[in-house]
């Protein structure tokens, strides 16, 4: 853990993110976070509470947050979002780590509730794990395309797969934008 929580610190010093979004935080990840001086000089904490494999969001500013757990969870899932008003509207920058495994229905369901109770008629920065590619057939018609992009997609270099884990059974990252 200790190699890769320094890279982690050297990929937010080096971008100089105005937020940071993680997923599958656990409590010793969460802890060496807390007691980091360059994080703790830097940025304010969602302050939800760490349990296995938690969200967390880092943000420059202060922000509201709100922590909600999806009601058809059998892997304590949910969704962390940072909100505030921009230019006169609701801004919310979002992070959720869906079902894994052979829960397509489940993932659907939890996209369903982010789309259109959490993100519904805000601008919206919207990212994590969730556990399909935008391109696999039935699971990328879970995000409603015409509100979204994906944003990994378009700014990725293009020679590069980008799953997160090395086969092509596993999920690339994304990161999602709407207005």
């Amino acid at each position: 853990m200790e190699e890769r929580f320094k890279n982690i610190i050297q990929m937010i010093k080096e971008s100089d993110a105005d937020f940071v979004c993680l997923q599958e935080v656990i409590a010793p990840f969460f802890e060496k976070l807390v007691q980091n001086e360059y994080i703790r000089d830097h940025y304010y904490f969602s302050g939800n509470t760490i349990t296995d494999y938690g969200l967390l969001i880092l943000t420059k500013w202060p922000w509201y947050f709100y922590d909600y757990q999806y009601k058809n969870t059998w892997m304590d899932r949910g969704f962390l979002a940072a909100e505030t008003v921009l230019n006169g509207k609701p801004f919310v920058v979002g992070t959720t780590h869906l079902e894994s495994l052979d829960n397509k229905k489940k993932r659907k369901e939890q996209m369903e509730f982010v789309q259109s109770k959490l993100l519904k008629d805000r601008d919206a920065v919207f990212m994590g794990d969730l556990n399909f590619d935008l391109n696999w057939k039935d699971e990328g018609e879970n995000l409603d395309s015409k509100n979204f992009m994906d944003l990994w997609t378009e700014l990725k270099d293009k020679t590069e797969e980008g799953f997160t884990m090395n086969g092509t059974t596993r999920s690339k990252p994304c990161l999602l934008y709407t207005s």
